[in-house]
């Protein structure tokens, strides 16, 4: 709200202050009774307008305002709108397309999109490769006892989703010795199967041939010529001898010859397992098939025929050896003492 200031001149003050002192004696002698308008007489000898006494502006009468102060400062004296009370009328807004705006359907977020897929959803998921056929091959058909068998198996298809097998051996009597080896303590026909983890089976057969077994054929047959010619039998029961007798048979697959490969007299192999003797002999032979084969070489030759039907001797030892080709090598130790 605006204020104007204006200065009066002294004369007219002085009568204008006497004009509103009669005025306003008047007025009070006129309202001396007990409802009181409220407006305080004015003090003698003091000049101005009552509205600068007054505490409190008459409140049934508001200021009049010029045309020109009314447009000057119109929000001042614009009374506050009275709030109504009634609530607004409301009204349903149209149905519309959804805008650019609007949230879009929701979608999964990172975490949910990478959630593991539960167990029917995996299974679904993986794709299960079953063993359609299996084979075992070994790379020989023949071995004898003690000889490392090595195999290979191969599965089918080449992606099976589990490739695991067990082994089973029947027959000769053979165990595992590595993941694909075996080995056989006797001999005879060996089955080898192998068995997916689905059940599906192959195998393959093998012969294995026991050493010892050979062995024990050629003391028997060498003592059934003793005994032909009325010799006493010979004992064949000394491991030592016979450990011997393998040893020699195993070096003259290199070194066919009574000088063993290391230069030294054939005998000495007795001396390096322990032996003490009076007399020894040996007899050997090379690539002949069975322990009859061996025998019977042996009595076609007059000196290896001496050894065996030597009146002297009273312990035999046999090795038998075989190469990679699959020839047999023999021998035969006499001994006299020991």
């Amino acid at each position: 709200m605006a204020m104007r200031k204006t200065k009066i001149p002294a004369l007219a003050l002085i009568l204008l202050s006497l004009s509103l002192f009669a005025f306003t004696t008047a007025c009070t002698q006129k309202n001396n009774g007990p409802e009181s308008t409220g407006i305080p007489e004015p003090a003698r000898g003091e000049t101005g307008s009552f509205a600068q006494y007054s505490k409190e502006p008459p409140v049934s009468e508001p200021p009049k305002i010029t045309a020109d102060e009314q447009s000057e400062d119109m929000t001042e004296f614009s009374p506050p709108a009275q709030q109504t009370t009634e609530p607004p009328e409301t009204t349903q807004p149209p149905q519309t397309e959804p805008t650019a705006t609007e949230a879009p359907e929701t979608t999964p977020t990172a975490t949910e999109a990478t959630k593991p897929p539960k167990p029917a959803e995996a299974q679904s998921i993986i794709k299960n490769v079953p063993v359609t056929s299996i084979y075992i091959e070994t790379d020989k058909y023949t071995y004898t006892t003690g000889e490392t068998v090595g195999f290979k198996v191969t599965v089918y298809p080449g992606d099976a989703t589990d490739k695991s097998y067990s082994v089973d051996i029947s027959g000769a009597k053979g165990k595992l010795t590595g993941n694909s080896s075996l080995a056989f303590s006797s001999g005879g026909l060996a089955t080898i199967t192998v068995f997916a983890a689905n059940g599906i089976s192959g195998k393959t057969q093998i012969e294995v041939i026991d050493l010892i077994e050979l062995a024990a054929e050629v003391i028997r047959l060498t003592n059934m010529e003793r005994a032909n010619h009325g010799l006493p039998e010979l004992s064949g029961g000394n491991s030592l001898l016979n450990s011997a007798a393998i040893i020699r048979a195993g070096e003259i697959i290199g070194t066919f010859s009574h000088t063993r490969p290391n230069g030294s007299s054939c005998f000495s192999v007795l001396d390096d397992v322990g032996l003490n003797y009076l007399v020894a002999g040996e007899n050997i032979c090379s690539g002949l098939s069975s322990p009859k084969a061996a025998v019977d070489a042996w009595m076609g030759s007059q000196g290896h025929k001496d050894n065996i039907l030597d009146p002297e001797y009273t312990q035999i030892g046999v090795g038998v050896a075989r190469d990679g080709n699959g020839d047999f090598h023999w021998a035969q130790m006499f001994l006299l003492g020991g």
